[in-house]
């Protein structure tokens, strides 16, 4: 999400009631300021830097490393989770024996820059993805290079 505005937003939608055990969104409290993100991680782009998309797989490494905490709740019909792009966000595991359905829609300002990768009809999406003998470089890589 390096591209277009940084006056990005979430909205995360459950249809329907979802319980801790079916796998609800979850914030990762006070990394939008963390700075040594906003000048690597969330500077990069998939696609122009050829990197792997997530952070890390590890939330409790994110937890150990920078000191923040993962929140969350049951959510029920009606609620709607808004959050900035600026800030880590995962799911809890569906050890349930129910789907856990639930829309992710990004909002911003019309006055602001758009990414156009998420613009026109179609709109063209992630592309070095598909092509084929493209590698992207693991996160871990990135990180290292990056120093966080």
């Amino acid at each position: 999400m390096g591209r277009g505005t940084q006056n990005l937003y979430t909205c995360w939608t459950p249809l329907g009631n979802i319980s801790l055990d079916m796998g609800p969104s979850v914030l990762c409290a006070g990394s939008h300021k963390l700075d040594a993100l906003h000048q690597t991680y969330w500077a990069a782009d998939v696609d122009r830097d050829l990197i792997e998309g997530w952070f890390s797989k590890d939330p409790v490494e994110i937890v150990d490393r920078f000191g923040c905490r993962w929140s969350t709740t049951d959510f029920g019909v009606g609620d709607v989770l808004i959050f900035g792009m600026h800030i880590l966000h995962a799911s809890l595991a569906n050890t349930s024996k129910r789907y856990r359905i639930s829309v992710d829609a990004r909002y911003q300002l019309a006055s602001e820059p758009f990414d156009e990768r998420w613009v026109g009809a179609p709109p063209p999406g992630h592309y070095n993805f598909w092509k084929p003998g493209i590698q992207l470089e693991p996160v871990a890589v990135s990180r290292a290079k990056w120093g966080v």
